[in-house]
């Protein structure tokens, strides 16, 4: 995996997340993808689905912790990220 130079006093720990980099997201408010998505889920029993919504709840902020760091980090990149 190739990897961009990096600039002095820049991080990265080779991964590209290239949803947060353009800001967008693959679930809804709800945290489902689309209808298909809420109509499996729903017939999971309770604790499996309440699991799944969980897990995507937590990579939706650790993405937005990511997109934070990086701003924080790199002030210039304000305007590209949205």
């Amino acid at each position: 995996r190739s990897q961009s130079p990096k600039r002095r006093g820049s991080y990265s720990d080779g991964e590209t997340n290239d949803r947060v980099q353009e800001g967008t997201d693959e679930y809804g408010p709800d945290m489902y993808r689309d209808e298909d998505d809420r109509d499996r889920l729903e017939n999971l029993n309770e604790l499996e689905r309440e699991k799944i919504l969980s897990e995507r709840a937590e990579k939706r902020q650790h993405n937005k912790d990511l997109e934070a760091v990086h701003l924080l980090f790199n002030p210039d990149d304000v305007g590209s990220t949205r």
